[in-house]
């Protein structure tokens, strides 16, 4: 089993998983509050997976974009680039999740400011948008250990 099979072993599986969980989140709170696939996409990015993986979590992202908002792809305008910049991170910083953190935080800001408000014209309370970047912080920083791996961690996926 060479190393992209080991990859997207791990990568296809969680990315299912993770849409899911997404969408049965988002129909227990009637908001989309966490945002797990994004956040494995963003920080997966990092190891650099097949295009053809980053490809079909885009597709389930637009699906999911679908599903909360009624417009297929309606964020990959910003999401794309966000991607690009993770799959290059390694080269850059020598700490490159906390700047993969940085990236969703920054997205976050974008989707909420940009997208919901500007365009779609939600009217969203200061209070939501803090539950948003708090809750999806948090959830990056398990899946970082969760793809990194940490001392004594022997639930990770080092390979994805």
């Amino acid at each position: 089993m060479n190393n992209l099979t080991f990859r997207s072993f791990y990568f296809y599986p969680l990315t299912f998983i993770f849409f899911f969980i997404d969408i049965i989140l988002n129909g227990y709170f009637e908001k989309q509050i966490i945002q797990i696939l994004l956040c494995f996409l963003i920080l997966s990015s990092i190891k650099k997976p097949a295009i053809s993986a980053t490809c079909s979590a885009l597709i389930m992202l637009s699906l999911e974009s679908c599903l909360f908002y009624g417009k297929f792809g309606f964020d990959l305008a910003i999401i794309i680039p966000f991607i690009f910049i993770a799959r290059n991170l390694n080269k850059l910083f020598t700490m490159p999740y906390l700047i993969a953190n940085f990236l969703i935080l920054t997205y976050l800001f974008l989707r909420i400011f940009i997208l919901e408000k500007l365009i779609l014209g939600f009217n969203l309370s200061l209070n939501y948008t803090f539950l948003l970047i708090f809750v999806n912080i948090i959830v990056s920083v398990i899946l970082k250990l969760l793809i990194q791996g940490g001392p004594g961690n022997r639930l990770h996926f080092n390979k994805i």
